[in-house]
């Protein structure tokens, strides 16, 4: 969170305390209208566990029924 109070300026920086997937970590909202808002998810990686980046979002996709690529 401290790097972002160099844009506290431009943007409402939102940490979100809940986790798991389909929640955000940090939120971006943009204070003039027309720029972009950001949303942050942070992961961490094991690589005993996963076989790469993807890997925990492919299961979840998985596991929700949903047809298609994520």
């Amino acid at each position: 969170m401290g790097l972002l109070v160099e844009l506290a300026g431009r943007y409402e920086v939102t940490s979100n305390r809940e986790s798991g997937f389909g929640r955000y970590d940090v939120m971006l909202r943009p204070l003039r209208q027309g720029e972009d808002g950001i949303i942050l998810e942070f992961k961490v990686h094991d690589p005993k566990e996963e076989s790469s980046l993807e890997e925990p979002y492919r299961q979840h996709w998985i596991r929700s029924g949903k047809q298609g690529s994520f």
